[in-house]
């Protein structure tokens, strides 16, 4: 078995990459997440827009 000796400042570089590499991936999860909710909030509200326009046509529709 061979072993490496790795010098201090080279353990550090490998641990901020890979730490780095996390904070990447977390971001990454938390903008997927935000775009998902985003896209369900306007789901939401055209929702609504149509559900006040039908509201709206049937008002109309009984007024007469």
């Amino acid at each position: 078995m061979r072993w490496f000796y790795i010098s201090s400042p080279m353990i550090l570089t490998i641990f901020v990459y890979y730490c780095v590499q996390g904070n990447l991936i977390c971001a990454s999860e938390s903008l997927a997440k935000q775009r998902y909710s985003l896209v369900l909030t306007k789901i939401e509200l055209e929702r609504e827009k149509l559900e006040m326009k039908i509201d709206y046509i049937l008002q109309s529709q009984v007024s007469l």
